[in-house]
């Protein structure tokens, strides 16, 4: 009997509680308010930084690799060339085009979904550790740039027909055990 009592105490208690909440209906939200703040960050960076950087300072692979050659510690290049595509791998989540360049070196084109490295990130002049709260939001940053970069390849491209053909690209060349590039604009050749 005392049992029930507390139960019917509690219950009571509850809905005295509940009874004074009140429903808010709030009006739609649009994406752009919804979209993470560091999309948004990432978006205005890759406008205002990534590209013009790319722009003015982009390169051949080939002066890239010679320059790390003499200076080894330097691994991250901008990119504006022309290479052939001498191999396609489309079955992983890690889609690259391999490339050759005129003089003959390799590299792989990233189309994503899944793009290895921080190279846009880290091989950008102007993007900076210290212009972020902490460690996490840089990395963030870096995830949403590689976002940004697998958004710059056309679905519609039949990479499989572009074998054995030229095509421009643009982008930050991360030279290790396999040279990485990582995407700002791909497009064929004379486009």
């Amino acid at each position: 009997m005392k049992k029930q009592k507390v139960c019917i105490l509690l219950l009571a208690l509850f809905f005295t509680m509940v009874s004074g909440c009140t429903i808010v209906y709030d009006s739609p939200v649009t994406e752009a308010e919804t979209a993470d703040p560091m999309t948004k960050k990432a978006d205005a960076v890759w406008k205002e930084t990534v590209l013009p950087y790319i722009e003015k300072n982009g390169g051949s692979v080939d002066d890239a690799i010679e320059a790390n050659k003499k200076d080894a510690a330097k691994v991250y290049f901008p990119i504006i060339d022309e290479v052939t595509v001498t191999g396609v791998e489309l079955e992983s989540k890690s889609r690259t085009l391999t490339c050759k360049t005129g003089m003959g070196n390799f590299l792989k084109v990233q189309l994503g979904p899944i793009v290895k490295g921080t190279a846009i990130r880290d091989g950008v002049e102007g993007i900076d550790a210290d212009n972020f709260t902490n460690q996490i939001e840089f990395a963030a940053l870096s995830r949403e740039f590689n976002k940004i970069s697998i958004k710059q390849v056309d679905e519609s491209i039949d990479f499989a027909a572009m074998l054995n053909k030229k095509i421009r690209v643009e982008g930050i060349l991360q030279i290790k055990e396999e040279n990485y590039l990582s995407l700002s604009s791909l497009k064929n050749a004379g486009d």
